[in-house]
């Protein structure tokens, strides 16, 4: 296992850093750089097609002194914060709970990709279904299958139901319509009829998946939490 020390920027005033910028430093010397365009994920190290560039020590030492030296000064930058596991999601739920306690139900939740957009749905989807009453039926839209697929076995894990959800996808048709997960193709005139009726207290859309779902308008500027004019859901959760 990797142990790294991790700090993020929480500031939305200034520039943003974006770098896609790698150092590895050896015990022995000879540090190496990269700069390109992948994210530190599977798809973008394994099978996306990538460009990088390679910086080596003796080929480019002074680049690489650049590079650290830059490094150290973003590092002693006072806005970045130290990431803790389960900060940021602690964050978030915490700012949905006290949007609702406004009387705000219709939330927009804005995060980069991979920073757990969609564990905080599903925990906060469990925290509804610990509360008085049947569990509230939801609707979970996203425009590929693959994230329709991964963001259900998401929600399997937090809510320990291996059974929870079907999809609506490429013809795939839910039994029951309890909880689904429909990417936005499927959705056709006469089925978006039907969502207000079948699930009025919990969506989440995936992306900007949600624009046009009865009820889910985009957010405006000047409305960044609801839109008051159209019908509002109880407890949404929608990520980008």
């Amino acid at each position: 296992m990797l142990a790294a020390e991790v700090r993020v920027s929480f500031e939305t005033h200034s520039a943003r850093l974006h770098a896609k910028a790698w150092l590895f430093e050896r015990e022995g010397g000879f540090p190496t750089g990269l700069v390109g365009s992948s994210n530190p994920s599977h798809a973008a190290l394994v099978n996306g097609l990538e460009w990088n560039v390679r910086l080596g020590a003796l080929e480019n030492a002074g680049l690489i002194d650049r590079f650290r030296a830059t490094f150290a000064e973003y590092l002693a930058d006072r806005t970045l914060e130290a990431l803790t596991p389960g900060k940021d999601d602690d964050r978030l739920r915490a700012g949905l709970h006290g949007q609702r306690a406004l009387g705000r139900h219709g939330n927009l939740v804005v995060a980069a990709t991979g920073r757990g957009k969609t564990w905080v749905a599903a925990f906060d989807y469990a925290a509804a279904t610990n509360r008085a009453g049947p569990p509230p039926r939801r609707l979970f839209v996203a425009h590929r299958r693959e994230i329709l697929e991964q963001s259900r076995a998401v929600f399997r894990i937090v809510l320990q139901d291996r059974q929870f959800g079907a999809l609506l996808v490429d013809g795939e048709v839910p039994l029951r319509w309890d909880h689904v997960f429909p990417s936005v193709q499927s959705l056709s005139p006469d089925r978006l009829s039907q969502l207000p009726a079948l699930f009025s207290r919990v969506k989440v859309a995936a992306g900007q998946s949600g624009a046009g779902l009865p009820g889910y308008p985009l957010p405006s500027p000047s409305s960044p939490s609801s839109s008051p004019s159209s019908p509002q859901p109880r407890s949404p959760v929608v990520g980008r």
